[in-house]
């Protein structure tokens, strides 16, 4: 561990001429400020590294998360355990599987499923009605066609193959 004026640093994985900050900060050895962060399109904080003449962008989280607690192997990931993809500080971090992330995920109501799916045509209020009325016996091409949605996701719906979530949630 080296001292950056009143900060404890490690080196970062990987790129051992740059250190990082329990709280995310990251610097050039020997530089007198650190390197700036960028917000990705996923809404977490990157920083630049440069290394044999190519450049590289990784995400804070994983550079403190590899510095302050392991690196990961190929089959973990580095969660934010408060849900804030902003807070990089070590202490707010854990390694931990894909499956655990998700979950995380949707216990700080920060997944992306249903109609917070970028891609997403229905609500889940919308869902529901489908499903209610399908399982009533209304004809499944007047619903498709309703919701401006195809045949198929209608009996989707109403067998629960897809919006599990939010079907098992209604049943409950």
């Amino acid at each position: 561990m080296l001292d950056f004026g009143l900060k404890a640093t490690k080196r970062v994985v990987g790129f051992e001429k740059y250190l990082v900050t329990e709280g995310g900060v990251v610097f050039r050895e020997g530089a007198s400020k650190p390197l700036s962060q960028s917000l990705l399109n996923s809404g977490y904080l990157s920083v630049e590294f440069w290394k044999n003449n190519t450049r590289k962008r990784v995400a804070v989280h994983v550079v403190v998360g590899e510095a302050w607690i392991r690196a990961r192997n190929k089959h973990e990931c580095i969660r934010h355990l408060d849900g804030n993809k902003m807070n990089n500080h070590a202490s707010n971090l854990s390694l931990g599987t894909k499956s655990d992330n998700e979950r995380d995920k949707a216990l700080h109501g920060t997944s992306n499923r249903g109609c917070r799916h970028g891609m997403s045509k229905l609500t889940e209020g919308q869902v529901l009605e489908i499903h209610r009325r399908s399982l009533d016996g209304e004809n499944t091409k007047n619903l498709a066609s309703e919701f401006l949605i195809c045949e198929r996701y209608v009996r989707e719906i109403k067998r629960g193959d897809t919006w599990k979530h939010v079907l098992v949630d209604s049943n409950s």
